[in-house]
C-alpha cells in the first residue's frame, strides 16, 4: 500500500497488520499540510509504523528527519534498517534503457539491472531489497530470480525517460529543489551533450526559486511553460524565478509547443530536459512520442 499525504492521517494507516514499513527519501514537500520542517515531516510519515513491524528507512537527504524515524522504530521496537548504514551499491554500466549495479551487504553481492537512470535509483533499488528481505525474514518466500526479475521490469515513465536521440531529449517530474538537485546531478553523470535546454512548468506552491538555484549550473537557457493541470501556475511566474539568477528565459504557454520551440533551439549535441511536474512531463511524453491524451 502506498501512502498517498503523510502516513498518520492517511486512508491507508486504517490498516492494523503490517509487516514492513518503508520510509523513502523525506523532502520539503506538502509543507502547509505535513509541518515546515524536515522533523515534522518526518513525525507524520514516521506514525504508519506500529508495534513490532519491521522498517526500513531509505537515504535521508536530512539528519533530522532520520533521528525521528529511528526513534519513532525504536519507541515501537520494530526491526530497524537504515539502508544507507547496511548496504553499499556501485553502479556499473548504464544506457538509455537502464543500468546495471552492483548491491552489496557484509554477507552477500548481487549483480542487478533496473530500467531506470540516476544515482537516486540506485537507493530506491537499494531500499526495495531491503524491505523484500525484510519480508523474508518473516516468512514471506520470494526468490532471488523473482527479486532480480522484479527490479529489471519496473516501468516508470517521466522519471529521466529518453524519449529521443539528437537532440536528447529526457522527461522527469522532478518539483521539488531536492528533485531538481537529482535532475542535474543525473544527466551531467549519465549523459554527453555540449548545452542544457530546460522546459520548465510547475503546479501551486513550489519552491520556485530553489528549483532554479538547482538547475542553474548547467542550465543554457529555460523554456516557461504550464500543462493543462488546473493547478499549474502561470508560466510567467515560473520565468520570474528563472530570470533573477539571470538565466536565459522564454515564455510559451502550452507544453507541446514549449517543446517544439526547444528542439529547434537544440543542435544534434544538445539535451533537452522535460520537468517541473508529472503533468509537464506526461504532455510533453504524449506530445514527442505521438501518443493521445485522455481527459
Amino acid at each position: 500500500l502506498e501512502v498517498g499525504l503523510g502516513g498518520r492521517l492517511d486512508a491507508t494507516n486504517v490498516v492494523d497488520e503490517k509487516d514492513v514499513c518503508v520510509i523513502g527519501p523525506i523532502e520539503l514537500e506538502h509543507a502547509a499540510i505535513l509541518g515546515d520542517t524536515p522533523a515534522k515531516i518526518a513525525a507524520e510519515k514516521a506514525a504508519i509504523i506500529g508495534k513490532g513491524n519491521a522498517v526500513v528507512m531509505g537515504v535521508q537527504p536530512y539528519a533530522e528527519a532520520a533521528d525521528v524515524i529511528r526513534e519513532a522504530a525504536r519507541q515501537a521496537t520494530a526491526q530497524f534498517v537504515d539502508v544507507e548504514e547496511t548496504y553499499i551499491w556501485e553502479l556499473h554500466d548504464w544506457n538509455a534503457e537502464g543500468q546495471t549495479f552492483r548491491l552489496s551487504r557484509p554477507d552477500w553481492t548481487r549483480e542487478l539491472r533496473i530500467p531506470l537512470l540516476g544515482g537516486h535509483q540506485l537507493e530506491n533499488a537499494a531500499s526495495a531489497v531491503a524491505a523484500i528481505e525484510a519480508l523474508r525474514a518473516r516468512g514471506v518466500e520470494i526468490s532471488e530470480d523473482a527479486l532480480a526479475k522484479g527490479l529489471a521490469a519496473t516501468h516508470w515513465p517521466g522519471r529521466l525517460e529518453v524519449v529521443r536521440q539528437e537532440p536528447l531529449v529526457v522527461l522527469d517530474g522532478a518539483h521539488t529543489p531536492e528533485a531538481a538537485s537529482r535532475v542535474r546531478q543525473s544527466v551531467a553523470q549519465y549523459f554527453a551533450f555540449r548545452r542544457a535546454i530546460f522546459v520548465a512548468g510547475f503546479s501551486e506552491d513550489k519552491d520556485l526559486a530553489a528549483i532554479a538555484a538547482a538547475l542553474k549550473p548547467i542550465a543554457s537557457q529555460v523554456i516557461a511553460t504550464k500543462s493543462r493541470h488546473p493547478r499549474a501556475i502561470d508560466p510567467d511566474i515560473a520565468a520570474a524565478a528563472f530570470q533573477t539568477l539571470g538565466l536565459d528565459i522564454t515564455v510559451i504557454d502550452e507544453v507541446a509547443r514549449a517543446v517544439d520551440a526547444a528542439l529547434a533551439l537544440a543542435g544534434p549535441e544538445d539535451l533537452v530536459c522535460v520537468l517541473g511536474s508529472i503533468f509537464v512531463a506526461a504532455e510533453a511524453r504524449e506530445h514527442v512520442l505521438g501518443l493521445t491524451a485522455t481527459v
